[in-house]
């Protein structure tokens, strides 16, 4: 789950590390789902949106240091909702 949940949070990533936005990490998941001919368990999205958020975060904190908002308030709230955190 790690893997995906990161994957799903990364995968626009680009040279400034931002990521997806939330509606297209949930974007993500669902193509996933549909790809595997499985759907994830309520605790395993919470893990793939877990996973997600540390990796948004980490890199947050890595770009803070050159003043590049990577991450912001309201988009972690709703990450940390979605991970049930």
């Amino acid at each position: 789950m790690v893997i995906i949940g990161q994957a799903a949070a990364m995968f626009e990533g680009g040279p400034t590390g931002a990521g997806a936005s939330v509606e297209r990490t949930a974007a993500f998941l669902e193509e996933y789902q549909m790809a595997r001919r499985g759907v994830l368990t309520s605790n395993e999205l919470q893990l793939c949106w877990a996973a997600g958020l540390w990796v948004r975060t980490f890199n947050a904190k890595k770009f803070h240091l050159d003043t590049f908002d990577a991450l912001g308030r309201d988009e972690a709230e709703t990450r940390m909702r979605h991970a049930g955190i």
